[in-house]
């Protein structure tokens, strides 16, 4: 009886321990999650701001199934999407300088589904900002844009 009960404790300790150890490396691995995909906006902000569209783009999933929806609608596939972007801000002027303020990063599920919000900004020749919600997901160990809600 007398070794039971240190037994009992070792025990206890042992899968106490275990959780918190499971629940740091969770809390981990979403933070590098979160740092990769601001990584992903960060690229995006860069490379608008440089006037390049076509490597904007490629924080967006290569799919048919992309969505982007605006006020103006829902607009459907990859190369829709990169057409409508090239066909409204054909030049360096009308792009302006970019800016992403106020993130926020929502895992949705255990699969690799994260939810970021926040707000966005084109300064130059005719300021416009707003909001938006993204749907990030990751395929092929890169994250990318499968849904965005900008407003």
């Amino acid at each position: 009886m007398k070794l039971i009960i240190p037994l009992f404790v070792l025990i206890l300790l042992a899968q106490c321990t275990g959780q918190s150890n499971t629940k740091a490396v969770s809390s981990n691995s979403e933070q590098l999650d979160f740092a990769e995909i601001k990584a992903v906006l960060d690229s995006q902000a860069y490379h608008w701001n440089m006037g390049n569209i076509k490597a904007f783009m490629r924080g967006y999933w290569y799919s048919d199934s992309l969505r982007f929806i605006s006020k103006k609608g829902v607009r459907y596939g990859y190369h829709q999407v990169e057409s409508n972007y090239l066909k409204h801000y054909n030049t360096k002027e009308k792009m302006g300088f970019l800016k992403f303020d106020s993130l926020q990063y929502t895992l949705l599920s255990k699969e690799p589904l994260v939810n970021v919000t926040g707000t966005w900004q084109i300064s130059g020749k005719d300021s416009i900002g707003g909001f938006f919600s993204l749907l990030f997901k990751r395929s092929n160990e890169e994250w990318r844009i499968l849904l965005d809600h900008t407003w």
